[in-house]
């Protein structure tokens, strides 16, 4: 949970790189004053309790994911100025994943983590790659990536990963 208490420290770059760049899905549960980039940023699903504020500021750990999430006008007019957005804001920009009463968060969390783990776990690795991709891709380099992807799943994957069909 990343809340007030904890304000980076100097492993926060170390930590932000491996969420980044690791398989694994990472999830932020967001309450009170938080940082708006670096650790919150470098999650792949990120709730808000409701009455949390993200504190933006001009020196950015994590520039990144906040310009492709919000793109960099709002970036920096939002940094440069040291915006502070309520978690219901921060939802219609997209920075956080959904916005639940306080005394749910823990309980959302785990109810988010059961939807991940509900899909094999090849799939959503092989999908947090294409999604994570995806922003520096060129449209035919994100198709051909998707099209190894689903050769290297191959089909059995792909049925597991879509019950329903």
């Amino acid at each position: 949970m990343v809340d007030g208490a904890w304000d980076g420290g100097p492993r926060a770059p170390e930590a932000v790189c491996w969420l980044a760049d690791h398989d694994l899905v990472s999830v932020a549960a967001l309450s009170g004053r938080v940082s708006a980039t670096g650790l919150a940023l470098a999650c792949d699903l990120r709730l808000a309790a409701a009455g949390t504020v993200l504190v933006l500021g001009p020196l950015v750990d994590g520039a990144g994911p906040l310009v492709a999430a919000v793109g960099l006008a709002r970036a920096s007019a939002w940094c440069l100025t040291g915006a502070e957005l309520a978690a219901e804001e921060a939802l219609a920009a997209g920075l956080v994943t959904a916005v639940v009463p306080a005394a749910e968060l823990s309980a959302a969390v785990d109810d988010l983590v059961g939807r991940v783990l509900a899909h094999p776990r090849d799939a959503v690795v092989e999908g947090k790659a294409l999604l994570r991709g995806a922003v520096r891709r060129t449209g035919g380099e994100q198709w051909k990536a998707e099209a190894d992807a689903r050769r290297r799943m191959g089909d059995k994957a792909l049925e597991e990963e879509r019950p329903w069909t």
